[in-house]
């Protein structure tokens, strides 16, 4: 393409390597903010992950030594308190404390 590019002018080209690119600014600010969205997704998406593991861990345990016995809405309650308190505390969107 190069080559047929300068061919009018009586330059040949044999080979052409790029040695820098650059992106247009407003471009390349874009890249960053969407890199860093995946990022951020990845990040929330593990959290999110790791809460609910040790949801249905508490959960269980609690259950399986006898240590309390849920119908299904208190089930259902306990499940929300604690993820909603393992989510603020574990690095999710919420605020943090301020001690």
């Amino acid at each position: 393409m190069l080559a047929a590019e300068c061919r009018p002018v009586g330059i040949a080209v044999f080979s052409a390597q790029p040695t820098r690119i650059e992106y247009a600014p407003e471009v390349a600010a874009a890249m960053r903010r969407r890199q860093i969205a995946v990022l951020d997704a990845k990040h929330r998406d593990s959290v999110l992950t790791g809460v609910i593991d040790a949801v249905d861990d508490t959960v269980t345990r609690l259950t399986t030594r006898g240590l309390v016995e849920l119908d299904d809405f208190e089930r259902q309650a306990l499940v929300k308190d604690l993820t909603v308190a393992f989510y603020t505390r574990g690095g999710g969107p919420a605020e943090p404390n301020q001690e």
